[in-house]
């Protein structure tokens, strides 16, 4: 257990006492005690519970965080920083937004933050909040949820005094899963965090999320995206894991004989990369597609009971093919999913296996179902009082596979309301990597040849706001910039719509697109039209931006500004996918046409043959 300063505890509590005047000298000194043991109970706690970790091959019980993490990189604008590097960038800058895709490590970088930052109490008191867990409790707001989870160790502590060790920077807040906040509390969160970091400018706040837009509108915090990992970073991971040693010796040997460059995609990120070992024994060949990849590890994870015991075959409490689980285990993640549920006490999980099993005709099997997957299959885990999915992208792989087994205009639908959730959950884009086709024609064209038809003709150096328009509600700037701006994406459904759909766009036709050059040169751009006219507008607001209302700008006021060149970029994208889908359509018209026509040749030359004898 790290020794956690009682020095540095003491001297903190001094500072915050000072300030509650209202305390006789008799009660601040019984409080100062109170406070000082139960705060350093509070951290001892905080790192006991971070210090251990379940992941996908530790299912059963917890190992130390150290057996299963590897520091990431990190890139923060074109600069990159180690992890100790990052530390200090937090100390100079103070507001952090650490960023990454599905299985990149966010949230065990963050435990490992809690467990450094005990040995190493320069930026303050570490307070650990995971999100997911703030509005469930009695607290409604974040500073209650912290004060709940706070004063079973110190009883006398309030949210007045909670308040005061906030404005004397005693603490940094690290704010873990932000992308876990159920979508209508989301922005309920992000305007407490942005709260608490305009009233608490001492303290030192990292949030961790997946990537999110909104972030572009928080003006005051730098985005750190964890980075890639590197062929040495990927085998580093493997020989720290607790595994067969002789299959992990021939999975490193495959790493560093090509593999690493094949399937970079998998073996560039920790989750995949743990769980390609995971099926490395099991199939004998490694897919490049991603759906196949997660059919694997299902597969691996159905059929054994432990790793370290291969012969050894689990009983399963339903009765049940391994199709009709998995098509269960698809419509619970996707009812749970559209829910924007993503962990369960008993009550709820109980309701969503009963959706499950209503669709699939198998009422009243709900809790076999239940028990099968937390400890049959081990697709879920339980972490105290509440069940998660061992990981939320097996939520979303699941979730695509129900999808794509809808009927035409249900899946129309379904595709639509999970349009309206995260840009950045991979549910969509795992629908297509399974069934491109029925993606494309029954949907995704639709959508792109709508948007198209709003901006076709539109003449880009004299119209760009026709183009905003459609996509943005509003555009922050710094008063003293002339070159950077941020964007507030979609403030309504249609435009959020557009917003999700030129994301898919760049994603997953990023590569056929290509990239185009800005229309206008850095060293032309020019914000000052923009800042007059906020400036004129007075809508300032408490962090120093100004925030314009699309709607309040005109076309000379964006000529030459990085909106200007944001719009010929929205413009070349739709107009590029649009046409890559109508080539497409075209294309496959014709071949059917032809098939059809030559299927007709022959039954004819067939029939003429009969006829004949």
């Amino acid at each position: 257990m790290p020794d956690i300063s009682s020095s540095f505890v003491d001297e903190a509590t001094k500072s915050v006492l000072s300030r509650i005047v209202s305390l006789a000298d008799k009660q601040i000194g019984k409080f100062l005690v109170d406070f000082e043991a139960g705060f350093q109970n509070y951290l001892i706690r905080n790192v006991e519970k971070c210090s251990s970790v379940k992941t996908l091959l530790y299912k059963s019980e917890p190992v130390d965080i150290a057996e299963a993490y590897v520091p990431p990189r990190f890139s923060i604008s074109e600069s990159e920083f180690s992890e100790k590097e990052l530390r200090n960038f937090i100390l100079d800058n103070k507001y952090l937004i650490v960023s990454g895709i599905a299985g990149t490590g966010k949230s065990m970088f963050m435990k490992n933050f809690i467990v450094e930052s005990t040995k190493d109490i320069s930026l303050g008191l570490p307070v650990f909040v995971e999100l997911r867990y703030a509005y469930r409790s009695k607290s409604d707001t974040i500073k209650s949820y912290i004060v709940d989870q706070i004063e079973s160790f110190i009883p006398d502590l309030s949210v007045k005094a909670l308040n005061y060790a906030l404005e004397q920077g005693k603490f940094v807040l690290v704010f873990d899963g932000f992308d876990e906040v159920s979508q209508e509390l989301r922005e309920k969160c992000e305007q407490e965090i942005l709260s608490i970091s305009y009233k608490y400018p001492k303290c030192q706040i990292i949030v961790s999320s997946r990537p999110d837009n909104r972030f572009d509108s928080w003006q005051e915090f730098h985005v750190a995206n964890i980075m890639p990992f590197s062929i040495d970073e990927c085998c580093s991971l493997v020989k720290k894991l607790r595994y067969d040693e002789v299959i992990k010796e021939k999975f490193l040997e495959r790493i560093q004989g090509g593999l690493y460059d094949s399937h970079t995609n998998f073996l560039s990120n920790p989750l995949l990369t743990t769980m390609m070992l995971l099926t490395f024994e099991e199939f004998a060949e490694i897919p490049s597609k991603m759906h196949l990849f997660y059919e694997q590890a299902f597969e691996t994870l159905y059929r054994r009971h432990d790793l370290s015991k291969p012969t050894y075959n689990r009983k399963f409490n339903w009765d049940c093919s391994s199709d009709e689980f998995k098509k269960a285990f698809a419509a619970f993640s996707a009812y749970s999913y559209l829910d924007g549920v993503h962990s369960f006490d008993e009550k709820t999980i109980q309701k969503y296996a009963g959706m499950a099993m209503a669709i699939l005709y198998h009422d009243g099997h709900e809790e076999k179902f239940v028990k099968d997957l937390i400890d049959s299959v081990c697709a879920l885990i339980r972490d105290g009082d509440h069940i998660t999915f061992i990981h939320r992208s097996f939520q979303e792989y699941f979730c695509a596979l129900f999808l794509v087994d809808r009927d035409s205009d249900d899946r129309r639908d379904y595709l639509d309301l999970v349009l309206g959730r995260s840009f950045f959950d991979s549910v969509i884009v795992m629908f297509h990597d399974i069934a491109p086709n029925i993606f494309e024609n029954e949907y995704f064209s639709d959508k792109v040849r709508d948007i198209h038809r709003e901006i076709w003709n539109t003449d880009l150096q004299e119209n760009p706001l026709r183009i905003l328009r459609l996509f943005i509600s509003s555009i922050d700037i710094e008063p003293d910039s002339l070159e950077s701006l941020g964007f507030s994406w979609g403030s309504t459904k249609k435009q959020s719509e557009r917003q999700a759909i030129l994301r898919l766009c760049r994603h997953i036709y990023g590569g056929e697109i290509g990239t185009r050059k800005n229309a206008i040169r850095r060293e032309d751009l020019d914000n000052s039209r923009l800042i007059s006219k906020a400036t004129m507008l007075e809508k300032q607001r408490k962090d120093g931006f100004f925030e314009i209302p699309v709607k309040n700008m005109s076309n000379k006021m964006i000529k030459s500004s990085v909106a200007h060149n944001h719009a010929f970029s929205i413009y070349h994208t739709i107009v590029a996918v649009n046409g890559i889908l109508e080539s497409r359509r075209s294309h496959q018209s014709k071949l059917l046409s032809e098939h059809l026509a030559e299927w007709g040749k022959r039954r004819r030359e067939k029939a003429s043959r009969s006829k004949r004898r």
